[in-house]
């Protein structure tokens, strides 16, 4: 079996893999550890992670905008951050863990909003993020300050030792989503002020190379990835706004998409994802050979020659009732295997896969479940779940459990 190790918290969990999600119970699987973290308050915990090579993690805890009643001390399992939050400041902080779950070293990464990091090939970490406000903090002797741009990236070793603080008074990105280190590229996505998704890239001592926006502002931009000299995106063009056309290529509201690029950004084509009703793709991953994509739809979707119609139609342009797909591409964005596990009712919420990761030949997907479906004649029950499949669509196991407060935030797994 392939290894799985599993965080649970008190509001909030973490699998390595490692995966990272609200508060539940697991089922059927073998896990190697269980680890809570959080705090007394809620305070809107969230986490990323990245499976390292020592057979260890790094987590990335970000704490959000915490009341003055509740600035307590976060905690991961009995080890205690050593900082206390700020109040009405969203605080970040990265711990590296043995392959037992233990802490073995954490900093406090400063006040600003992130809820993303990667790790490069020589173990170097980089935390993307943005500032809200005028509030002045200092990353080791660089102060940080609004006005000299909201985008932030810092660089550190593998000993959490700072490298550079860099901020961007003028990229196109006014809130960085996610960073990405794919194929020896440092890859950004964010959200633009008027141009909907924005992507780009920075160079290892933190210059912006470049960015682009795509889209109008109901483009939303969730996954990015590489494959040799190509970049592709993914994501969701959201209603009720009007139908958006790139190069000829019509991206419909309410629909999904997956965009090739070539190595400086420029489009080469684009794949609408198109039910009747909502469909977004949440998330994106590659084996260096093909894509694979994961998120929810509504409705009837269109795949090649292919009708897959839903069990329950979800309701109108929105996520609810909507249900969970899993599905692949060539390099060269033709259709391959869909995946949508059978509904067993119609959902009250909805059913999503929000992340996925490549390991080992093997994808790894994650998100909600809305109710309950068959997986290999087994009723898979709970608000959330994980999966394992091949590279060609079958599910080797599935795990699910939890409350309607759930959710998974990571997957990460060694490739």
């Amino acid at each position: 079996m392939q290894k799985i190790r599993s965080t649970y918290k008190f509001l909030k969990t973490c699998i390595w893999l490692i995966f990272i999600a609200n508060s539940w119970t697991l089922e059927g699987q073998d896990f190697k550890w269980i680890k809570s973290y959080g705090s007394r308050y809620d305070g809107e915990i969230t986490m990323d992670s990245h499976a390292d090579k020592d057979e260890g993690t790094t987590i990335l805890v970000h704490r959000y905008f915490p009341t003055s009643n509740s600035l307590d001390t976060v905690f991961y399992d009995t080890f205690q951050f050593p900082q206390k939050p700020v109040y009405r400041q969203s605080t970040a902080y990265l711990a590296k863990l043995d392959k037992f779950g233990n802490v073995k070293r954490s900093i406090l990464l400063g006040y600003y909003q992130t809820q993303s990091f990667c790790v490069d090939d020589s173990g170097f970490y980089y935390v993307i993020g943005h500032l809200y406000d005028t509030f002045t903090f200092k990353v080791g002797n660089t102060s940080m300050r609004y006005s000299n741009g909201p985008q932030v990236c810092v660089k550190y070793d593998q000993n959490f030792k700072l490298i550079w603080a860099r901020q961007y008074k003028n990229a196109k990105s006014i809130n960085n989503g996610k960073i990405s280190y794919s194929n020896g590229r440092l890859l950004f996505i964010g959200r633009g002020n008027n141009i909907g998704g924005v992507y780009g890239e920075l160079s290892k001592n933190g210059a912006l190379l470049w960015d682009k926006g795509i889209g109008d502002f109901s483009f939303f931009i969730y996954g990015i990835t590489c494959i040799k000299n190509n970049f592709y995106i993914a994501g969701l063009k959201a209603p009720p706004q009007a139908d958006n056309y790139i190069n000829g290529d019509t991206f419909s509201t309410g629909s999904g998409f997956v965009i090739r690029l070539d190595s400086a950004g420029n489009y080469i084509k684009g794949f609408n994802l198109k039910s009747k009703k909502w469909l977004s793709i949440n998330t994106i991953a590659t084996d260096g050979k093909q894509l694979f994509i994961g998120g929810q739809c509504g409705d009837t979707v269109k795949w090649g020659n292919r009708k897959i119609a839903p069990e329950f139609p979800g309701i109108g342009y929105t996520w609810s009732g909507c249900e969970m797909f899993m599905a692949s591409f060539s390099f060269d964005l033709k259709p391959g295997w869909f995946l949508r596990p059978k509904q067993i009712n119609k959902l009250s919420g909805s059913g999503n896969i929000l992340h996925n990761a490549y390991s080992d030949s093997f994808i790894y997907w994650g998100g909600t479940l809305g109710i309950s479906i068959i997986v290999n004649g087994d009723t898979i029950k709970g608000m959330n779940v994980v999966l394992k499949t091949d590279l060609i669509g079958n599910i080797m196991w599935a795990t699910s459990g939890g409350t309607a407060s759930g959710m998974v935030h990571s997957i990460s797994a060694l490739a």
